[in-house]
């Protein structure tokens, strides 16, 4: 298969490059990693468009390269072995020792791009180390090797300027009590780089705040003077030593950060700002990491607390976990054309396939035509009054998505038990009616019917939870579950209003904007659709609800993204049991936030209590 490749790719090709790979290569490995994008005829007019930043781009990594090379080639990289009187290593020094101790000195070279002399050095001496760049660009970097008393150990050290700390034996870790873990810190050479890379490169600051903020640092120091650097970028002032220093001075942080001096010692930190987004990456990546320690810190503490239940425990463990996750895997805002891939590839399968739809299909055409499925991250309410069919329409729905489309779904039934609802479904996927069912009233035919119903129920991905009254906690919790371990795809929640939530003692009505709020975050939180079922009031009964007739809440239409309400004339559906008896149901779109709104005509089965496309003819 041909790709063409979305980032530079080892042994592979460049950003912009057309490349043939095999099959499973890029189906498993490019694609899912946005490395490359299919070769088709609209990412072909999207490279050409993006030819010119690509480019750009490629001039910038040479220049990068250039500087990078100027370094390496000023600089004697020391690195200290244990030896013998004759010179003779106990060990030898490879690329990878080399790359260690480059590291110490604040620059990242893969270990590959390292041509060590016959692969590995074994003695004392001075060495020249080819390093492979970008493009065509090699440097020489000399190597001393020296004796060292302590055996196997490798340093790596080169003529710099005073730390800006003031103390090159600062400790890296907070002082803790014996036993207490310890947080981890960045080395201070990378801890310190991502704030003179700025001095010496305003531009790149751009790209530290998309991944760091003040907290990121360990050190108090840094933190001040990453806060500094943002002031002055938001300002639109330059930023350089004085402006830094008298930001820091208007602060009341210049003293605090080590005074003027300290300000000063930082552009003699780094060389260039070429290495400046490994140097966040490893900031960024260890204050998750302290983060993750204070979480679990605080779970002890819980848990240890004689008067916190053991599901508020849980629920806040995971809570914060998935709060931690999410932000990891924020990417903040994104340039249109990192979107506009992605978009257009899907525009165009659509156009192959034009019965496909970019949301959970329903499996009611004339429903799917207007929301285009049930999409990712929304909030779905169904109301309708008593007995028109709320539980019978979501299980439609469930059923056609996970049993025909093979959706994994996850249906929590707070109103009746999970027997209850699968004898439901049995009848509805077997069209036998559920009065026969219930009453045991079956022929001898009948069973084939249910056995192949059942066959179909059994392979589907569906799951359910029948916990009655579930607290919100509990629910949240579930679902999170349901999402991570079993991949659901949508979930459901018949009811709204029968959620417990968690603070009972408020007004019924800040209750249930509570629950609403929380099921509207939840699927932005889990990207799913969660369609929760609701009463409407009284005051609708024989008439076509509105937004206002939602129960208990104005917050629920507030919050919903879309709103449906199931409406139809009361008792019709019993003037006929007729297993071809289809009862004309409004179904009204009444929001739609994203689309829009209005009416489709779909048939309900009363025998079978099921939803089914509406057909002229059969009414």
């Amino acid at each position: 298969m041909k790709v063409i490749l979305q980032q530079d790719v080892n042994n592979l090709g460049e950003e912009g490059d057309v490349v043939a790979v095999a099959a499973g290569y890029g189906r498993n490995y490019l694609l899912p990693r946005k490395l490359a994008v299919m070769h088709s005829t609209s990412n072909l007019a999207l490279l050409a468009a993006r030819r010119t930043g690509i480019e750009k781009r490629k001039e910038q990594k040479r220049q990068d390269a250039l500087s990078l090379k100027q370094r390496l080639e000023n600089e004697e990289l020391v690195i200290n072995m244990n030896a013998g009187a004759n010179g003779k290593l106990f060990g030898s020094v490879t690329s990878a020792t080399i790359v260690e101790a480059l590291e110490k000195i604040g620059l990242s070279i893969e270990k590959k791009r390292i041509e060590v002399p016959e692969n590995t050095i074994k003695t004392t001496g001075n060495f020249t180390v080819r390093i492979r760049l970008y493009g065509n660009e090699d440097a020489d970097l000399t190597v001393s090797v020296r004796s060292e008393s302590k055996a196997g150990e490798v340093t790596g050290e080169a003529k710099k300027a005073p730390s800006p700390t003031g103390n090159e034996s600062e400790s890296i870790a907070a002082p803790v009590a014996p036993a207490a873990p310890v947080a981890p810190a960045a080395p201070v050479s990378e801890e310190v780089a991502p704030n003179p890379a700025v001095l010496l490169d305003p531009d790149c600051l751009s790209r530290l705040q998309q991944s760091l903020r003040p907290e990121d640092f360990y050190r108090a120091a840094h933190q001040r003077v990453f806060q500094a650097i943002h002031l002055l970028s938001e300002k639109g002032e330059e930023i350089d030593l004085i402006t830094l220093t008298h930001a820091l001075k208007a602060a009341g942080d210049l003293d605090r950060v080590g005074g003027a001096g300290f300000v000063s010692s930082l552009t003699t930190a780094v060389p260039s700002s070429a290495n400046v987004e490994y140097y966040a990456k490893i900031v960024r990546e260890l204050s998750i990491r302290r983060r993750l320690l204070r979480i679990s810190q605080e779970i002890i503490q819980e848990v240890n607390d004689p008067g916190q239940e053991s599901r508020a425990v849980i629920e806040s463990a995971e809570k914060r976990i998935f709060e931690l996750t999410a932000e990891n895997l924020s990417q903040g805002y994104r340039k249109a054309g990192d979107i506009i891939s992605r978009t257009v590839e899907s525009i165009e399968q659509l156009y192959r396939n034009k019965d496909s739809y970019t949301g959970v299909p329903s499996g009611l055409a004339a429903l799917d035509s207007m929301l285009s499925g049930f999409q990712d991250s929304e909030f779905i309410v169904i109301g309708a009054r008593p007995s028109v069919g709320k539980t019978a329409f979501a299980l439609t729905v469930a059923a056609n998505a996970a049993i025909r489309s093979k959706i994994p779904v996850g249906f929590f039934t707070l109103e009746m038990a999970d027997h209850h609802l699968m004898q439901r479904l049995i009848a509805s996927e077997a069209r036998i009616s559920s009065q026969t069912i219930r009453t045991g009233m079956l022929r001898a035919s009948d069973f084939k019917s249910l056995t192949d119903a059942a066959g179909l129920i059994y392979d589907a991905p569906l799951w359910i939870n029948d916990t009655p009254n579930i607290s919100l906690l509990d629910l949240r919790a579930q679902a999170r579950r349901m999402r991570s371990q079993e991949d659901v795809k949508i979930i459901f929640v018949d009811y709204l209003t029968l959620v417990t939530p968690e603070d009972t003692r408020i007004p019924r009505h800040e209750q249930i904007a509570a629950i609403s709020r929380s099921l509207k975050a939840l699927a932005r939180e889990l990207q799913i659709p969660i369609v929760a079922l609701s009463q409407v009031s009284r005051d609708s009964e024989g008439k076509r609800p509105t937004l206002a007739s939602i129960r208990e809440s104005g917050s629920i239409e507030q919050d919903a993204d879309v709103v449906l309400f199931l409406h139809r004339e009361r008792g019709i559906e019993h003037e006929n049991t007729d297993d071809m008896n289809l009862v004309e149901t409004e179904l009204i779109i009444a929001k739609q936030r994203n689309g829009p709104v209005g009416t489709v005509k779909i048939a309900f089965v009363p025998r079978y209590t099921r939803f089914e496309a509406y057909a002229e003819r059969s009414m």
